[in-house]
């Protein structure tokens, strides 16, 4: 695989915080609407929220736009850094001819890939780069390191805490189209990739991918917790005795387990084998809708009865039982696992990953006009 520059313009250093909004979806409807009232210049604005959201894209991208320098193409070293995660990557263009080694590891929604390409033919912009990962190379590190060298052009901290530092690639910016990487991994944006191919086959073009590209060791990820609500308690006792269930004040479990909370107890389950040696199939989160989720409630898709709650977030035990339900707590899985899967072609269950921080929208804007 190659990279490129890619087209883009740049959030203005004195504005990038006003600009520059929280993780999109971490964010309730009702915390969006008040951001958006808040900051006049907030991206928010551009992404469009209300109940026509494509024209009050339009009309917040023609007032936001102006916090934006002109587009030119260019590449960047872009790092997040919030608590004890920090990772630095690549902001720079993949390709279309290339996009057949950017490996996804989950399933896309139809309607949300519809979605989108209809934002982007119609508002005509995307500002957050797809998330990828690859395998550590050295080129890659020294040019990381060339360019951590100088002076960051932004260095600003976000309204959640988020500090988002960029340094513009300057003489080092033809060596990324000779960094010679084999693939790289969706961690986060694989709507926005469907998308992009989907926009390509409808409107005859070939536009490269905005994306950041960080270094597979640098990555932090964390499972998705499940909470099952409304479920009948005896069910969950069979569940409980069926898998052999032990007593434990454990608050993490190792890898192969569960622990269970229910009724402001604790239990430790053991996940048995998987059906299947496929690496989706070993996965904890396949194990655990396998042998324990599916056989209680008949389904696995989160939504509805069934909450995912990602790692870093506590799981209220006063909530769950408030909610006559039970929750269930994994392991992370690993980077490792995870490329694995995309290697082999295959999926991983709704909802296995999160990685964080995420890249945000409002730092850099690419024009698809």
């Amino acid at each position: 695989m190659h990279l490129e520059p890619i087209e883009v313009s740049l959030v203005r250093p004195e504005l990038a915080e006003r600009v520059a909004i929280p993780a999109y979806d971490n964010l309730t409807g009702r915390e969006r609407a008040e951001l958006a009232e808040r900051e006049p210049l907030s991206f928010l604005h551009a992404i469009g929220i209300g109940p026509s959201p494509i024209a009050a894209a339009l009309e917040g991208l023609a007032r936001v736009r102006s916090a934006f320098d002109q587009p030119r193409p260019r590449a960047f070293v872009y790092r997040l850094q919030q608590g004890l995660s920090l990772q630095t990557g690549v902001v720079c263009g993949i390709p279309f001819d290339q996009l057949v080694l950017v490996k996804p590891h989950e399933s896309t929604s139809p309607a949300r890939v519809d979605a989108l390409v209809e934002y982007t033919e119609q508002v005509g912009v995307v500002s957050s780069p797809v998330a990828v990962a690859y395998r550590h190379t050295e080129a890659m590190e020294a040019l990381l390191a060339v360019t951590t060298a100088y002076v960051p052009s932004h260095d600003f901290l976000s309204q959640d805490g988020l500090r988002q530092t960029v340094w513009e690639i300057t003489g080092e910016a033809v060596a990324i189209a000779g960094v010679s990487i084999d693939a790289v991994y969706i961690t986060d944006g694989h709507h926005r990739v469907a998308s992009l191919k989907a926009y390509a086959q409808r409107n005859g073009t070939t536009p490269a991918l905005l994306a950041v590209l960080f270094a597979h060791d640098d990555l932090r990820v964390a499972a998705f917790n499940r909470i099952v609500l409304r479920v009948d308690p005896s069910d969950v006792r069979r569940t409980l005795d069926r898998l052999g269930a032990e007593p434990t004040q454990l608050e993490r479990p190792a890898p192969g387990e569960t622990i269970v909370l229910f009724e402001r107890e604790r239990w430790l389950v053991r996940l048995p084998p998987a059906a299947s040696d496929s690496p989706a199939a070993r996965l904890d989160s396949a194990r655990l809708d396998e042998h324990v989720i599916v056989p209680l409630v008949g389904s696995a898709v989160p939504g509805g009865n069934i909450v995912a709650v990602p790692g870093p977030i506590s799981i209220d035990e006063e909530q769950v039982v408030a909610g006559r339900g039970a929750a269930f707590l994994l392991a992370d899985p690993s980077i490792d696992q995870m490329m694995a899967v995309a290697d082999a072609g295959e999926n991983m269950p709704a909802k296995s990953t999160y990685f964080s921080p995420k890249p945000r929208s409002g730092v850099f804007l690419r024009d698809f006009d």
